[in-house]
């Protein structure tokens, strides 16, 4: 028979801070898979899972509709997931009419390196791993003793509390196989009023564990296991490999081949992205399905141009997005057109700039006193804000564009000789079917001067030298110079202004800044004041 596996996901997930305030945390990214993903592809494709639906369900049925669209899931509405008695305990209890039947037990923030199956399903047992004896009170810890054969065997549970006094003890990692799942079920309904609930706020499942315990048949196994049950182990785990956290809150990616699935928690910008395909589908990979604020296209093949650092490949690249990507704008050249034109430049380069760098400097790291940048004075925000001509920016240049035109965004596939477009930005001011040209080269060229793909692997270092001085250290494209004389040689064929461009790269980085995590933001908000103040008073 094909195993059966109940996953909880309705807790409210309060110990992720901002990272589970827009998104269930089962759902959260790692290593480009969501937790849950993680945990599903532990078990063979038969598996059928029991889901404990709760804070945010809709999302994880969403997900997993469009991630696992051949996986056998049940879902189960959790009644109740936050306040006094509420927690695993309840959420298992909800779930009992489907689990009729031996049983893995998995809670939503526990990753395993193991497969389950692999251990025998002749005896009841339950995931362990040695924990520092300060963090022991964080967990449900089990007290044990070796049996003649080599193996622990639980002597006593210990929920959230220092094991004092016992010799052998481990924390309970959240994986479990309940072989007597009616022994388990029986004493879950008949504790879940437990003092334990009025005490901690939440009701746990150790009243099971301890009834298996009573009938001294619950063994513990130690496994490998990561911890990601709060903010702080969640952010541990995304940096094990590049030491960086370039991942934004309220935005999330996941690969699930064939598709590419994306999250927002706007889901206005979900359905603003699949709308835009619609105006040119030629340049995207063909969409999957959309739900909420997921949508996914499919997988493409080929390498990024981080990765085919080729001049031949970027000489390519330029006539094709002319000939495919800036298709321009009919209406182009009316009087209202051009008004609605400009009108969409104001709120995008000006209004928008100025609300996100206020939202930069209300993190107050006082940024906006520094008064020299890799040796060269900058000028303060105040003064760059007023100097910046917003009335030439104004001026734009209807196309389709794509809005996030980086060289880690444009995919090329040598076997067909063929580019594809990925993560274009949904909009600009608002309109999904063109925006203005001068952008896309900014963005272009941002992503030249700047190689987001080490940004990423965290190669890259923001120096404070004094309270007035820092030093920026990251890696531009490796074909930097020679990208950029064909970039600007293709602006100037087109009529693109490379003065404009070069402000608004500097207005990009503005931007960026209050939406990623220190020190990326800080290094971000100092380059754009070098930038500008390089540019514009050169300008003068």
């Amino acid at each position: 028979m094909s195993a059966l596996v109940c996953i909880l996901t309705a807790g409210k997930g309060s110990r992720m801070g901002a990272q589970g305030e827009v998104l269930n945390k089962a759902l959260l990214p790692l290593r480009g898979r969501a937790i849950i993903s993680h945990i599903i592809e532990h078990f063979p494709a038969d598996t059928r899972f029991v889901i404990a639906l709760g804070y945010r369900g809709d999302q994880v049925r969403a997900y997993l509709k469009i991630a696992h669209p051949t996986t056998t899931f049940t879902f189960v509405d959790v009644p109740r997931y936050e306040g006094p008695g509420t927690g695993p305990g309840l959420s298992l209890a909800a779930c009992e009419s489907q689990l009729q039947e031996p049983f893995y037990f998995v809670a939503a923030d526990t990753l395993f390196a193991i497969e389950p199956t692999s251990i025998s399903r002749d005896r009841n047992w339950i995931g362990v791993a040695e924990v520092p004896f300060a963090e022991a009170d964080k967990y449900c810890c089990v007290g044990c003793s070796r049996n003649e054969g080599g193996a622990w065997i639980v002597e006593s549970v210990h929920d959230k509390k220092i094991p004092v006094g016992i010799p052998d003890w481990f924390a309970f990692t959240g994986l479990a196989y309940f072989r007597d799942f009616h022994i388990f079920f029986e004493a879950l309904r008949e504790n879940q009023n437990q003092e334990l609930a009025v005490v901690l706020g939440e009701l746990q499942i150790s009243s099971g564990l301890n009834a298996i315990v009573a009938h001294k048949s619950l063994e513990a196994v130690p496994i490998e296991w990561t911890d990601v049950g709060t903010e702080k182990k969640y952010i541990e785990a995304l940096t094990v490999d590049s030491g960086f956290n370039f991942g934004k809150t309220g935005e999330h990616v996941y690969v699930r081949r064939p598709f590419v699935i994306k999250f927002f928690a706007d889901e206005k910008i979900a359905k603003m992205r699949t709308d835009k395909v619609r105006h040119n589908p030629g340049v995207f990979p063909a969409l999957g399905d959309s739900i909420g604020g997921f949508y996914s296209y499919r997988y493409a093949d080929g390498m990024t141009l981080y990765e085919d650092t080729s001049i031949e490949t970027f000489q390519k690249l330029l006539p094709w997005l002319e000939a495919n990507l800036w298709i321009s704008k009919g209406e182009s050249g009316s009087g209202q057109f051009d008004l609605k034109l400009r009108n969409m430049c104001r709120k995008f380069y000006r209004e928008k700039t100025e609300a996100r760098i206020a939202d930069y400097l209300a993190k107050d790291l006082g940024d906006n006193k520094i008064e020299t940048v890799d040796g060269a004075k900058v000028r303060s925000i105040e003064e760059i804000l007023k100097k910046v001509p917003w009335d030439q920016l104004d001026d734009g240049r209807a196309t389709f564009i794509h809005g996030d035109l980086q060289p880690d965004n444009i995919l090329y596939d040598r076997a067909r000789d063929a580019f594809v477009l990925l993560d274009w930005r949904h909009d600009f001011a608002g309109e999904t079917s063109f925006g203005d040209i001068h952008y896309d080269f900014a963005k272009l060229y941002g992503g030249l001067l700047m190689n987001y793909r080490e940004i990423r692997e965290g190669r890259f270092k923001f120096h404070v030298i004094s309270d007035s001085e820092v030093r920026l250290e990251f890696s531009a494209h490796p074909e930097f110079e020679k990208a950029e004389k064909l970039l600007v040689e293709t602006m100037r064929r087109s009529g693109v202004s490379f003065e404009k461009v070069e402000i608004i790269v500097g207005l990009i980085f503005f931007n960026m800044a209050p939406l990623h995590h220190p020190p990326f933001d800080r290094l971000l908000f100092s380059l754009g004041r070098k930038l500008l103040t390089s540019r514009l008073w050169r300008q003068a």
